[in-house]
């Protein structure tokens, strides 16, 4: 039966989201919710099995991806995943035969690099695996890399002899002397193969007396030079010289010299010394040895190397020997040679008697190993060597300082391998599903279904680098039944930490010895042995409890759960007999790991705690048990612990908001908003509690005010936290699965939207307008539902869908009117004039430009104060090319805010006018005029300036000459008068007959004290005055001129002689008569003096 597709949208867009962020559990969840709507969905399966990789869920993973490996064909990725997941399983065998699979892939398809990845990763899963080097040497030497190649062949060399096959050790040298004739490694790998050679063959010995006691190379000490083994046959002649060695007397002495030279420094000395030493044939070990550390302090490496390979087997130098040679291989350049001969030293040193003094020597054998791991980039082997350390040293009581600083290095490392594959990995979904007939498998590989034990994880280490080839598909079974939330084990042991350190304060040394055995022995995976060793304390002594908590330890990475469990039973119980809680605590966790049935124990462990004082973490147990309960059936005891946990917390949120779940799932919906609103109380903070607060006001639909109140808090509260929306998205799709109402729907829809995730949105949306249709009483109008989604579907681009649900809204609202009760937008239906408006935007994204106009008029209409449709109208027109248009729209809202004294919307208004049209004068002047009048001056000035210009280059002139003089009455109210009577120079300049600007000025300059300057203007205005025959303003400006300096004699000529041309002689007499006092020997004056008299007599003559 096919399942509901939006829940499997929403799960498949929640499993993305959360796998984009890297929140693996969640996507996990999000992938189930998907497969058990559509269990055949390949890619729903496809992003279960990627979830369950991240989830350390190897095991479930493996059987999945061979699932998909059948159905999909020949597909990289899934064989990637399937071989990181098998590894991580620890089946090696079948990693390699996948990475194999995909090596042969890529060689089918030419792709040697890819192919070379895939064998180096065979090798490093699988080291011994002879056939698969030989295999990479042959596509190495393919690719013109021989030293590569060489170094594949001598590594098969020294397997070969490890083996004792020193035939075929000599043939792998022999191609790799033809690959590479340089290769020290193979010349020296030849030597020591010579050496066997020879050692193997019965020859004459001579017994040498014990050496003397060597000096030690740095970072050894003598304490540790224990072997394990040593070659068979030493001969003590050199041999095919046929010199006898010097006596042992004299042999000793020199030996002793050398030896004393070398303690002192005097290392060239010394070499000189144990050369000559060899050249008498002294060939002894402790000869050989002493040079090889010499040449090592020489830097002469090579050297050094050869005489510590025919040493290191010896019994007494096998660990300095070894750790030497390490240091040798490392500083001369041969690092993966080096970090294999460290790992020997290491095995040769016996943990079980190192003391306090040799620590220091063993941190330098494991550091330098690690160090050597971390060159080559095999960071997962360095940790593991760190965590090896740190596990010794923290079973000792002087290491726990060194041990814990050991774990945490082996920590980062295993941090930083995993991170680098995690991003190697990407969260991208594997392919869709490819053909039914898959090609079969390369000969021999061998891989078996997915197995149904789950193995422990291993660290995670480097995986192919690089694209992951493609591969052959072979046939598994039969696709197996869909996951689901209980189909899906957890990984039983993913992984396992070390062994609990056991405090020995005080026992006998045997006891412990064993104790640490038993820690080394479980290390080592030697599990057995370490059980002998804890069944031997146990019979020393009988009453030393936690050997006892190491036995179940053992037990668990043994695969024995059961046993584990009954020892941790009998341990726990000997544990409160003796009144030890705090044991007793530690030992009730592992048991809960470990059981199926945990409620028991967790009832004890309880008990327990709150015995002990530790309630912060009895709540925690508790809120466990109740869930338990809760998840079992048994409802009532669960709300028992509900309520008994409030008592213990009143007034922790997180019980509150467990509380309410369960209410919630009961349908007890009322008291479940008793316990959200509590929660809410007590965490403000918390959005979750908000939003489940919300939704059980939902569910009700008894209190729309609350409602709508807490949803619009919700949203500020996300619009603070958005990495929250996860978390509240995931609490309203958990509620529709126990109530699956139509408010949920439009919530949860809102919710998307507010986070542009509007695809889904509108799966919500649809879905909630599904169940409207089927309610009697509809908790919320349609019309609502339409509205959200018209705008969800405009985000997405899908126009004419949102102008059909705008249309829907209107034949609702026009059909059965709904009254806004709300002020919010989401809780309230559009006015008309917004429905057009929208409407507007749709039109106008198709191309139907009219329609838009026409729709945008009509909300002009419906509603003159709708400034969003005066943009979009002025947007229209815009890109309709009608400019003229679209500036008319902007100052019309320009007038709009301005009748509404929004100064500031106005005033941006006209600037985006001005953006389109930077030369339209009207729309510059009056943004000009709204910078001044809202005091922003310094903009103000700024526009007028360039108003002023434009009308200038416009030919307008006397505009710009107004919109000059306004600028500068400006400057001249700021008090910057230079900057107004610039101005005016800029006017006289532009408009040099324009008396009235002149006046202005001599207005200004009066003020300023400047007189001069004030009547020298005076004076042009009634020069240009008489020229224009306007006889009485020229009189007038210069009884100004006269007012201001009454001596002014020029100013008085001038006067009388106007007052004669207007035929005005009795004020000429008395104009001249009073100039004649200024100027009283000026006989011009006097003449027109007499002139002006003599017409006056005349005047009167004719009057009579």
């Amino acid at each position: 039966m096919p399942g509901n597709r939006p829940i499997f949208d929403r799960a498949i867009e929640g499993y993305r989201h959360a796998a984009q962020l890297e929140d693996w559990p969640q996507a996990f969840r999000d992938a189930v919710r998907a497969v058990q709507e559509f269990p055949s969905d390949v890619e729903a399966r496809s992003y279960l099995a990627i979830s369950l990789y991240h989830t350390g869920r190897y095991p479930q993973a493996a059987q999945l991806l061979e699932e998909l490996r059948q159905r999909r064909g020949d597909d990289p990725l899934t064989l990637a995943y399937l071989a990181r997941a098998y590894e991580g399983n620890q089946q090696f065998e079948r990693a390699g035969a996948v990475l194999l699979a995909i090596a042969e892939q890529a060689l089918e398809q030419r792709r040697l690099p890819d192919a070379v990845e895939a064998f180096e990763e065979v090798i490093r899963i699988e080291p011994a695996r002879e056939d698969v080097r030989i295999r990479l040497a042959e596509v190495l030497v393919e690719m013109g890399d021989q030293r590569a190649a060489a170094e594949q062949c001598i590594a098969i060399a020294q397997g070969r002899m490890a083996r004792g096959d020193y035939a075929g050790a000599g043939e792998a040298l022999e191609e790799a002397t033809g690959l590479d004739g340089a290769n020290q490694a193979a010349h020296l790998v030849r030597s020591q193969l010579a050496e066997l050679t020879a050692a193997a063959t019965p020859a004459v010995t001579e017994a040498l007396p014990p050496p003397l006691q060597s000096a030690k190379p740095r970072g050894t000490t003598g304490s540790l030079r224990r072997g394990t083994g040593r070659l068979r046959g030493t001969s003590g002649l050199r041999r095919g010289t046929g010199v006898l060695q010097a006596p042992v007397s004299m042999i000793d002495q020199l030996v002793a010299a050398a030896v004393q030279l070398q303690a002192t420094g005097e290392f060239a000395a010394a070499r000189s010394a144990y050369e000559q030493l060899l050249a008498q044939g002294a060939e002894r070990n402790d000869v050989l040895y002493n040079l090889g550390v010499v040449y090592a302090e020489l830097g002469e490496h090579e050297r050094a190397v050869e005489l510590l390979r025919r040493v290191h087997a010896a019994d007494e130098y096998a660990l300095s020997a070894a750790f030497a040679l390490g240091q040798s291989l490392r500083a001369s350049g041969a690092t993966r040679a080096a970090a294999e001969q460290f790992e020997v030293t290491i095995r040769l040193v016996d943990l079980e008697t190192i003391s306090r003094t040799e620590a220091d020597d063993l941190v330098s054998m494991y550091e330098a190993a690690a160090e050597c791991y971390s060159e080559l980039g095999e960071m997962s082997r360095a940790a593991s060597l760190y965590g090896m350390l740190a596990s010794f040293l923290l079973s000792k009581r002087w290491g726990k300082e060194l041990g814990d600083q050991f774990k945490q290095r082996a920590k980062e490392l295993t941090e930083r391998s995993m991170f680098a594959k995690l991003r190697s990995i990407g969260t991208g979904a594997l392919p869709g599903e490819r053909g039914p007939n898959p090609p079969p498998l390369p000969t021999g590989a061998n891989i078996t279904p997915a197995a149904e034990v789950w193995g422990a994880l291993p660290s995670l280490s480097d995986f192919l680098k690089g694209d992951v080839a493609t591969v052959p598909v072979r046939t598994t079974e039969q696709m197996t039944a869909p996951f689901t939330l209980s189909e899906v084990p957890a990984a039983d042991h993913p992984s396992y930490l070390p062994v609990t350190p056991i405090m020995t304060d005080g026992c006998s040394d045997m006891l412990v010895g064993l104790v640490a055995a038993s820690s080394h022995f479980v290390e080592q995976g030697l599990i057995y042995a370490a059980l002998d060793a804890c069944h031997e304390v146990i019979r020393l002594e009988p009453e030393f409890l936690p050997i006892h908590l190491r036995l179940g330890e053992i037990y668990e990475r043994d695969g024995r759960p059961d046993d584990a469990v009954i020892k941790y039973r009998t341990l726990v119980d000997a544990y409160a007999a003796r009144g030890k809680q705090s044991d007793a605590i530690s030992v009730y966790y592992r048991l809960i790991d470990l059981s199926s049935d945990t409620v028991p124990t967790r009832v004890a462990l309880i008990e327990l705690l709150r015995q002990a004082g530790r309630l912060e973490e009895a709540v925690s147990q508790t809120l466990l048990l109740a869930n338990t309960y809760f998840k079992i059936g048994q409802t009532n005891r669960a709300l028992e612990e509900f309520r008994q946990l409030q008592q213990w917390a009143p007034r922790s949120s997180s019980i509150h908001k467990e509380y309410g779940q369960a209410l919630f799932k009961l349908e007890r919906w009322e008291a479940a908003l008793t316990e959200f609103r509590r929660a809410a109380q007590f965490d403000p903070a918390d959005p979750v509690a908000l939003a489940e607060l919300n939704m059980t006001l939902a569910v009700l639909g008894q209190h729309e005010r609350a409602l709508w109140d807490s949803f619009a808090a919700l949203l500020e509260k996300l619009r603070a936290a958005p990495h929250q929306l996860p978390d509240v998205q995931s609490t309203y799709r958990a509620s529709l699965l126990i109530v699956d109402a139509p408010l949920l729907h439009y919530l949860l829809g809102l919710i998307q939207q507010f986070a542009d995730q509007h695809a889904s949105a509108t799966l919500s949306f649809e879905q909630a307008l599904e169940l409207l249709v089927m309610e009697e009483q509809p908790p919320i109008p349609a019309l609502l539902v339409h509205q959200a989604l018209a705008e969800s579907y405009s985000a997405q681009g899908q126009a004419q869908a949102a102008i059909d649900q705008l249309h829907t809204a209107q034949r609702l609202f026009t059909n059965q009117p709904v009254v806004a009760t709300m002020p919010y937008l989401f809780a309230r239906p559009l006015t008309p004039a917004e429905v057009e408006r929208r409407l507007a935007s749709a039109l106008a994204t198709v191309g139907d430009w009219q329609a838009a106009i026409n729709a945008l008029d009509h909300c002009l209409k419906l509603d003159p104060t709708d400034f969003a449709a005066y943009t979009q109208l002025a947007d229209i027109y815009f890109r309709q090319g009608k400019l003229p248009q679209a500036l008319a729209q902007y100052e019309k809202l320009a007038s709009v805010y301005e009748e509404h004294q929004q100064l500031d919307p106005a005033i941006a208004t006209l600037q985006d006018a001005v953006k389109l049209a930077p030369s339209a004068l009207e729309i510059r002047s009056r943004l000009a005029q709204l910078l001044i009048r809202r005091g922003t001056l310094d903009r103000g000035l700024k526009e007028l300036l360039e108003v002023a210009l434009l009308q200038k280059q416009a030919g307008q002139i006397k505009d710009a000459v107004l919109s000059l003089q306004q600028a500068a009455e400006v400057y001249w109210m700021l008090g910057q008068h230079d900057h107004a009577f610039h101005i005016y120079r800029q006017i006289l300049m532009l408009a040099p007959h324009d008396l009235d600007a002149r006046q202005r000025l001599v207005n200004l300059h009066i003020p300023a004290g400047q007189r001069e300057a004030a009547i020298a203007q005076q004076r042009h205005i009634a020069e240009m005055y008489q020229e224009q025959q306007q006889y009485s303003e020229a009189i007038a400006a210069l009884h100004q001129i006269i007012a201001l300096d009454p001596t002014d004699a020029a100013a008085y000529e001038h006067l009388g002689d106007l007052l004669l041309r207007v035929k005005e002689y009795d004020q000429a007499v008395r104009l001249f008569r009073r100039l004649a006092r200024l100027r009283p020997d000026d006989a011009h004056i006097q003449a027109l003096q007499s002139t002006a008299e003599r017409m006056v007599t005349m005047q009167r003559e004719q009057a009579a």
